[in-house]
């Protein structure tokens, strides 16, 4: 707005705008307000040359944060980390030394990571690198079940679902069942496997 309504302007018409609700992704919900005095006759508008810099700036707008995060003692959570969560209102929890537990979750995420990386082959470029990575995120957070969490995915437990109940079987109930136990691979990758269990009944 701050750039391309002032070109518009110089036009002839009279444009402002008035961003009344930010939005966020991908939720959205975003809302702004625009109001247009017409011009009887357009001018003419030449930008033949980029003009020069005169100040940068980003805004970054945030909502749903945490009361606080869990990190160890690395470097990178230090003086300037700090200082952002606290400009955030989040408060930094350090913990102890040599205690894995206490951050057992995002353990357990890099020993199951590094297991991965030793017998790929990844790309030769950032942009190939991040793709694998994207993709053990997705295997991770959306197939791999945890025992820690009642044997849902990272994704089930976070949206609150309940795994479906167990289907019993009876020697008296006069069926037969049919179980299928396939071994799948997640976005073709062999090493992020997915197990997929289908149980029908037949009448005996």
């Amino acid at each position: 707005m701050k750039t391309f309504l002032p070109l518009v302007s110089r036009l002839g018409p009279n444009v402002s705008a008035v961003l009344d609700r930010p939005g966020f992704y991908p939720a959205g919900g975003g809302r702004f307000t625009i109001n247009i005095e017409p011009a009887t006759k357009l001018d003419t508008l030449e930008v033949l040359e980029r003009g020069q810099i005169t100040r940068r700036s980003a805004t970054a707008i945030v909502a749903n944060l945490p009361r606080f995060i869990i990190t160890d003692h690395g470097c990178q959570y230090r003086t300037q980390f700090r200082n952002a969560m606290k400009a955030l209102g989040v408060t930094q929890v350090r913990g102890r030394v040599r205690s894995p537990l206490f951050n057992g979750k995002v353990e357990r995420f890099f020993r199951t990571l590094r297991q991965w990386l030793r017998v790929v082959l990844l790309p030769m470029t950032v942009r190939g690198i991040q793709a694998r990575l994207n993709r053990y995120r997705d295997w991770f957070n959306t197939h791999r079940v945890h025992q820690a969490i009642d044997g849902l995915t990272s994704d089930e437990a976070v949206n609150r679902s309940t795994r479906d109940k167990p289907t019993a079987f009876h020697a008296i109930d006069n069926t037969d069942p049919i179980i299928t136990v396939e071994r799948l691979k997640c976005r073709g990758d062999p090493h992020l496997p997915v197990v997929r269990i289908e149980v029908k009944l037949r009448a005996a």
